[in-house]
């Protein structure tokens, strides 16, 4: 029958494994260490072509202008190298990220992979940049303000949690953001009261509450 052939070979294969002492297995385990080094090694050592994805670096001027959504911090990329760099790669140990810089902001909205083939070029050492698999970095960038408004109870709050008249101190905040953002703020800001919290209805026996003084 094949399961009883099948039975027979694997008995057969294994059957020089069976009663032997603890210094046979710590022979072959220091084999099959050795044997897994010497392969490892030489796999780095050779050449390979592959997709590995790198860290940017964006530069602009941060005083002036502020991104309206998180940049990319990575790109993937077609590299050719040997594999302990690949290696190093993958692992971001000593990764030099390359520097994209964005000019006319903030009417820069993308940023094309031709144009990052110098900076990835520049920050790799010891790899062949091949191209870049995006073909679009999408970015979005607005003019960076500081903006102070009074601060004013909200028109849906009548003052009626609070058994005094509201008084802001600070009378004013400062919003620092992006223009759009910021300059769509109503002036003055408004700010929420909490509901009063309705009244709870008590028996006869409840004793009553004192009035604050």
């Amino acid at each position: 029958m094949p399961f009883a052939r099948a039975y027979r070979l694997a008995r057969w294969f294994t059957s020089p494994f069976f009663g032997q002492e603890r210094s046979y297995w710590r022979a072959v385990t220091a084999c099959f260490l050795a044997a897994s080094t010497f392969w490892l090694l030489n796999a780095l050592n050779k050449t390979y072509t592959t997709r590995i994805t790198y860290p940017l670096q964006w530069a602009y001027d941060e005083q002036r202008y502020i991104p309206v959504k998180p940049l990319p911090t990575e790109v993937a990329v077609n590299v050719t190298g040997r594999g302990w760099k690949l290696l190093r790669k993958n692992l971001l140990l000593d990764v030099r990220p390359a520097e994209v810089r964005l000019q006319r902001l903030p009417v820069t909205r993308f940023v094309t992979g031709q144009s990052l083939r110098p900076a990835l070029q520049a920050a790799m050492e010891g790899l062949q940049f091949n191209y870049v698999l995006a073909d679009t970095l999408w970015v979005e960038f607005d003019r960076l303000v500081t903006r102070r408004l009074p601060l004013g109870l909200s028109p849906n709050a009548d003052g009626s949690a609070l058994p005094y008249a509201a008084v802001f101190t600070p009378e004013s905040v400062a919003f620092h953001g992006p223009a759009r953002t910021v300059n769509s703020l109503a002036s003055p800001y408004p700010v929420h009261l909490p509901r009063p919290r309705p009244a709870v209805a008590r028996g006869p026996s409840s004793c009553p509450l004192a009035a604050p003084t």
